[in-house]
Parts: structure tokens; C-alpha cells; sequence
């Protein structure tokens, strides 16, 4: 199985309260530990991990994420 996970920048470029982008690097690593989870699973993974890292600050996009798995 494999997975293509598409977004807008809003999800790297989430800020947190000291100003520190989330980044490619920290996205990646979500993808990589839950690869082998649902497609619905991944996704909210990634939510959850930027509302995580951003602890409430205000952003100035959006964060709009789509998790496509391939299964066959």
C-alpha cells in the first residue's frame, strides 16, 4: 500500500507561539509513522499534529490536508 498526501502550504507554513514554521521535516515524519494506518487516520495524524505543534497560535492560512491510500 502506499499513500499520496496532498496540502496547502498552510500546513508547513503553520506558525507556533514562538514563530517556528512546522516544516516539511515534521510532516514527513507524521506520514512515515502512520503509513501503514487508513487514509482517514493519516489524515486526522496530520491535523492533530499541527494543531499540536501551533498550541492555539493564530494562523494566517489555511491548513487544508487530503490523504489518498492506495490499497492495491
Amino acid at each position: 500500500a502506499a499513500e499520496l498526501v496532498v496540502c496547502s502550504d498552510g500546513v508547513t507554513e503553520a506558525l507556533n507561539v514562538e514563530g517556528e514554521e512546522f516544516g516539511e521535516d515534521r510532516l514527513a515524519a507524521i506520514i512515515s509513522e502512520q503509513h501503514a494506518q487508513d487514509a482517514p487516520t493519516i489524515l486526522n495524524a496530520v491535523v492533530r499534529g499541527v494543531q499540536t505543534f501551533a498550541r492555539g497560535a493564530a494562523q494566517h492560512d489555511d491548513v487544508t490536508a487530503m490523504v489518498v491510500k492506495f490499497t492495491g
